[in-house]
């Protein structure tokens, strides 16, 4: 059950963090911080590089995060709002 089994759990979980949790932290992101930090983007590479901490800073003087931190905040995001909604929907 090892060759078809994983293959398809590992798509749905790179198709998860991909889309999901990479969208979610590019969308949210500048939108919290008012455009000052932002998600790199996948399609393009735009030819930043990037610290140990996953930075990076653009031509604008903004803070530029990996697309693996991006999507480790989209991440975050998600677990938040389900925490919430389990704490909200108890009372």
């Amino acid at each position: 059950m090892s060759g078809p089994a994983d293959a398809v759990l590992g798509a749905v979980f790179s198709l998860l963090v991909d889309v999901l949790f990479y969208g979610t932290g590019r969308l949210v992101l500048p939108l919290v911080t008012f455009g000052r930090v932002r998600v790199e983007r996948a399609v393009r590479a735009e030819g930043l590089r990037f610290g140990w901490l996953g930075t990076a800073r653009d031509d604008k003087h903004r803070l530029v995060l990996s697309g693996e931190i991006g999507a480790l905040f989209g991440f975050v995001v998600w677990v938040s709002v389900i925490v919430a909604a389990i704490v909200l929907l108890r009372q």
